[in-house]
């Protein structure tokens, strides 16, 4: 049930505060036999109805999925701490039995295992934009973590487990996901992510989903980029870990406590033979096969690199490299050179060593420092990164350096079979690919396998404002104010006649790509746009 709020709220048309009681009535009797629920409520008003409504039906016990959402524009998120409202009610007289699904966007419910025991056995969660005070202690989060060893998926969108309160302590080390194949974490801090990614420990991730800082309020994430380019060791994690602090990794510690390699110290060398061999990085993800970067403002191209060459797996690439560093394109496609630094790349007498990486990519690179007058000649692109790459997904990426990087993947024999380029980038180089690609698919340059596509995608805003027209567009024509029935056709087609397609997949620029992500369009970048209520 999807109610409205008052702005778009129109009579007869939607569910509003005088509507919600009564359309929800009819489900009352139906309540044991419900498998799934979605409640949706934009207004305090239908908020304080849901309340009564889920704190007086009963148990459900056929029910499987329940995702609940309290949507308001608070603007910011010192807005939403200050509209937290009464106390959580028990739910479902905190009976249900069946449960696997749980949403509980902008909702909090009383987490303890007395009022909330179907917080367990789940294989999907989802818990978004919750102010720190409503979140779910830590020790209640570890027990759900524990007692749902099947989880498959797991979403954190400006929430988790709570700060304030009980510390983080991990008496039993980090909390095996086995099961977990697809991980979200969008409006989080570098510092509370790094700290939340070593309460658990889910080596089969298949789908990770990252929208952290925005280009606006920028953190330095490259931390955090580091711990999944390089897992820490679980059996290493300590006692209590403190969200606040920046991560080190404890090769770094190491590094940093040793001395310098060429400094002797008396040893003729003893110091070099310490820090000139280092094991190779152990990926966090290391079957990771979908990546999606909404936004990563900032970390160092450095790091960035290290997270795509250790990505072997991926085959579907999303990013909206508008909400990332300058060059961060630049670096997937290994066009950006400068000084070499040191990375892991060969193995000899038994251990991992240091040395030159010839495509690595720094942000110092001269050539692209922007001081020039006259452009400097692009460099040839080497385009190694991601070989098993097939579909790649983008947002902020100029025409003629895609076609440069897709003809580039092609010529190596690692060609992109399907592009989707966003809407807001089509430009004369973008339509110049796009016909490449499609003249080479009628042509059956397929080396064998499936022809290359190319598609325009929009973002969720566009979808949004789309929407909104199309409910405009339906009073309009019960108003009568419509011509014809051709215009609902022209709704479909673009200015330039160009049909809109249906894109699939995931948005790079998007909040969600799950179940009720229209509701999270405007809640990008750290701190929610758009907040929820929590409670």
């Amino acid at each position: 049930m999807d109610s409205t709020s008052e702005s778009d709220y129109a009579h007869g048309h939607h569910i509003f505060r005088d509507e919600f009681l009564p359309a929800f009535d009819p489900l009352r009797p139906h309540i044991d036999r419900l498998h799934s629920l979605v409640l949706r409520v934009r207004d305090l008003a239908c908020k304080r109805h849901a309340r009564t409504v889920l704190s007086t039906v009963g148990p459900g016990p056929q029910l499987r999925t329940l995702d609940l959402y309290h949507i308001e524009d608070w603007q910011d998120a010192d807005r939403l701490w200050g509209h937290v409202g009464p106390p959580p009610v028990v739910v479902f007289d905190g009976a249900l039995p069946l449960l696997r699904r749980l949403s509980l966007i902008g909702v909090n419910i009383q987490w303890s295992a007395a009022a909330s025991p179907f917080l367990r056995n789940l294989t999907e969660l989802e818990l978004g934009v919750h102010s720190d005070d409503v979140r779910i202690p830590f020790d209640r989060w570890l027990d759900v973590l524990r007692e749902s060893p099947g989880l498959e998926r797991l979403a954190l969108h400006y929430s988790g487990p709570r700060i304030a309160g009980t510390p983080w302590d991990l008496p039993e080390g980090p909390v095996s996901l086995l099961e977990l194949r697809d991980l979200k974490l969008a409006d989080l801090d570098a510092t509370y992510a790094c700290a939340l990614l070593r309460t658990f420990v889910a080596p089969y991730v298949r789908k990770l989903h990252l929208e952290l800082g925005s280009m606006s309020e920028t953190q330095d994430y490259t931390p955090f980029v580091n711990m999944l380019v390089d897992a820490p060791d679980p059996a290493a994690c300590p006692a209590v870990l403190d969200p606040s602090a920046i991560y080190v990794p404890p090769q770094a510690r190491a590094h940093a406590s040793s001395p310098p390699p060429d400094e002797d110290r008396g040893g003729k060398g003893k110091s070099k033979a310490k820090t000139n061999g280092i094991r190779a990085p152990r990926p966090m993800f290391p079957h990771l096969e979908e990546l999606s970067i909404a936004a990563l403002a900032t970390c160092t191209l450095a790091s960035w690199h290290a997270l795509l060459r250790g990505a072997t797996k991926v085959r579907t690439l999303a990013v909206d490299f508008g909400q990332m560093d300058r060059g961060a394109f630049d670096v997937l496609a290994g066009a950006l050179r400068g000084p070499s630094f040191p990375i892991v790349t060969h193995h000899a007498n038994g251990a991992y060593h240091h040395s030159g990486d010839p495509y690595v990519v720094i942000a110092e690179a001269a050539s692209f420092s922007g001081l020039e007058e006259t452009p400097p000649p692009r460099p040839e692109m080497d385009p190694r990164l991601l070989p098993a790459l097939r579909t790649l997904k983008v947002a902020g990426v100029e025409g003629a350096g895609l076609a440069r990087y897709w003809r580039a993947r092609k010529r190596m024999g690692l060609p992109v079979r399907r592009l989707l380029v966003s809407v807001k980038d089509r430009d004369r180089d973008m339509e110049k690919l796009k016909a490449e690609v499609e003249a080479g698919a009628k042509a059956g340059d397929g080396d064998g396998d499936e022809p290359c596509t190319m598609e325009w995608f929009h973002d969720e805003e566009d979808d949004a404002e789309d929407d909104q027209e199309g409910v405009d567009d339906g009073l309009e024509e019960t108003e009568g104010e419509l011509e014809d029935d051709d215009a609902d056709a022209d709704a479909d087609v673009d200015a330039d006649g160009v049909e809109d397609e249906d894109e699939g997949a995931y948005i790079p620029a998007s909040g969600s790509d799950d179940t009720g992500s229209e509701d999270h369009q405007h809640h990008h970048h750290h701190q929610p746009h758009t907040a929820v209520s929590a409670s």
